[in-house]
This record gives structure tokens, C-alpha cells and sequence, in this order.
């Protein structure tokens, strides 16, 4: 299931901060000197394998990183480092875990007090569930570089609140903030923990704090009108819905979970219209077919509503299954 589709009792996290590069640049060929078509290669395949624009898809990121890596011609253990870093935030972009370890596990060794490097692996760590290697590799970041912590300590935070250490993680946002004040993932992140121990009322305050610094982002709204919607404040999750799907008009979740706010209002027309614009963007979403049949049901349509229950039975929601799950 995806961050943004992930229930109320679950953590939406913005996701791990990426590890800035710290890559070295090749060198510059002297003017009036023709470069060999093997320098042009080298060249081009280290502009591949640092990809400092993302111009480049990960594969051809790895294949220049893999060539670099091969060619023998680095200045330095530290410039070896940055290639094989490189290499690893690629595989990890390609979701491939195990081999961004071992790479990050390389250029640590040749570059042991680097603390980005820590970071990268222990964002690889917790996208494997290793959270005892990631916290590992958080604290050593710290360690490394206490003065410039902030992302490894949202790291951490995002690594405590998936073993459910919640006021671990809420005490590593709060020292982000500190930091960092106008930092809105740690503000996200931490409204996310405080949700999740049932303090929707600081839940609340800490999105009110996103939206201020990021108005434009459609998770924190969303997040706020659940927060709202557990307060059984539906007047207010519904301007908060509405928000979210102003900002991303595919967000099937806030569709479904506005149309269930409706109809907890006694709304059943305006379910009905957001449980099908749900269906007609996930026409695998169980859900939205059994609380569309739940509110055909309340205007009396037995019908469409059998029909609506049908089809929801048959992409795996019970008959038993809650009227209207929300979130």
C-alpha cells in the first residue's frame, strides 16, 4: 500500500531523506588539449554515475558508476567513495536494498568518518526493516556530525516510529525542529507520531504547521482532515478533503474517505459521487464499491446496492467487513 493510501492507525511518512551526494568532480581537460575517445568515456560515464541533475535513469547511473569504479583512475579512496555511494542511492532508487548495502558498506570503508554515508545506509537498512543496523547507522551520523543533524535525526525519528517508539521519535522530531524550525517534514513527521498515540489535537497543531510552511501539500491536509474526522469534526475534515484533492485531483483516498464524512453527515448523494470517482480511478478499490452500496442502501436502492456489495465481495471485502471504513 502507498504512504498517501495507508490507514489512520498507520504512519504516512514523507519518506527517508535522500543523502546529499558529496560526489567529486572530474577533472576539467586543459583547453586546446584534445581529449582520447577513452578520457571522453571516462568523462561522460562519471557525469552518468554522479547524475547530479537526475538527468540519468538509475541503470545508466549504475552502468557509469560500474565502469568508473572499474577504470582504475581515481585520485582518491575518497573519490572510489563517492562511486560507489553513487552506485548505492541508485540501487536503492531501484528498490535493490542488498546491493545499495554492499556498496554503501564499501564506501565506508573507505571513507569511515563519513557521515553521509552512514545516513545512506541506514536509510537502505530501514527500507529493508533492519531498524536495529539503521539505528546503528543514524547514531553514528550523529555522532559524526552533531552540528549538521537534522536529517539524520528525522532518519531516526522515521526509523523509531516504525519499531513503535513513538515518544523516541517524537523527542528525535522535536530536536529537528530545534535545528531547523522552518523544517515541515520534521512538523509532518511528528504530527504523524503524535496521531498515531491519539493525540489528534497535537496531530492537528504540528499539520497546521506544514500547511503554513507548505501550502501546496496535499499529504498534510489529507492527514489533518483524519485527525479531524477522529475528532468527529466533519465540517472540518471535509474542507480538508476538498483541499487535498484541489492540490492532487487523483487522490483516490481523500474521494473515499470525504465520501464517507458525507455520509456520517446523512449526505448519501455526495457519498455516492465520491465513492464513484474513488472507483473511477482504482476500479480494483474494494471499499469504495461496498460503502457506495452501504449508501445506495440508505436511499433505499437495493438494487445498485447489492450489485455495489457484489462486486466488492468479489475484490476480497467481506460481508462482514466495517459499513465504511475510513482511512
Amino acid at each position: 500500500m502507498s504512504d498517501r493510501t495507508v490507514g489512520i492507525g498507520s504512519t504516512v511518512s514523507f519518506g527517508f531523506m535522500r543523502a546529499r551526494r558529496g560526489l567529486v568532480a572530474a577533472a576539467s581537460i586543459p583547453a586546446g588539449v584534445m581529449a582520447s575517445p577513452a578520457v571522453a568515456q571516462t568523462q561522460q560515464q562519471i557525469e552518468w554515475c554522479e547524475n547530479t541533475s537526475r538527468a540519468f535513469s538509475p541503470d545508466r547511473q549504475i552502468d557509469g558508476c560500474t565502469a568508473a569504479i572499474r577504470s582504475g583512475d581515481q585520485r582518491s579512496q575518497k573519490e572510489l567513495a563517492s562511486y560507489f555511494n553513487s552506485r548505492g542511492l541508485a540501487y536503492r532508487t531501484k528498490g535493490d536494498f542488498d546491493r545499495a548495502v554492499a556498496d554503501f558498506d564499501e564506501a565506508i570503508r573507505l571513507e569511515p568518518k563519513n557521515a553521509l554515508l552512514f545516513n545512506a545506509r541506514g536509510v537502505a537498512y530501514s527500507a529493508k526493516r533492519d531498524y536495529g543496523r539503521a539505528m546503528a547507522d543514524f547514531d553514528e551520523a550523529i555522532r559524526l556530525e552533531p552540528t549538521g543533524a537534522g536529517a539524520f535525526l528525522n532518519n531516526r525519528g522515521l526509523a523509531r516510529h516504525s519499531m513503535n517508539d513513538y515518544d523516541g521519535a517524537i523527542a528525535d522530531f522535536n530536536e529537528v525542529i530545534r535545528l531547523a524550525p522552518n523544517y515541515a517534514l520534521a512538523y509532518y513527521n511528528r504530527a504523524n507520531a503524535h496521531r498515531v498515540k491519539g493525540d489528534n489535537d497535537g496531530a492537528i497543531a504540528d499539520f497546521d504547521e506544514v500547511i503554513r510552511l507548505a501550502p501546496t501539500y496535499a499529504l498534510a491536509y489529507y492527514n489533518r482532515a483524519n485527525a479531524h474526522r477522529l475528532k468527529e469534526d466533519n465540517d472540518r475534515a471535509i474542507t480538508d478533503y476538498t483541499d487535498a484533492i484541489r492540490l492532487d485531483p487523483n487522490f483516490v483516498t481523500a474521494y473515499y474517505n470525504r465520501g464517507v464524512t458525507y455520509r456520517a453527515k446523512g449526505d448519501s448523494d455526495r457519498a455516492i459521487a465520491d465513492y464513484t470517482e474513488a472507483i473511477r480511478l482504482n476500479p480494483k478499490y474494494g471499499l469504495a464499491y461496498y460503502a457506495r452500496g452501504n449508501a445506495y442502501r440508505d436511499k433505499g436502492d437495493s438494487g445498485r446496492a447489492n450489485a455495489d456489495h457484489a462486486e466488492a465481495n468479489k475484490l476480497g471485502i467481506k460481508p462482514d467487513a466495517p459499513f465504511a471504513r475510513p482511512f
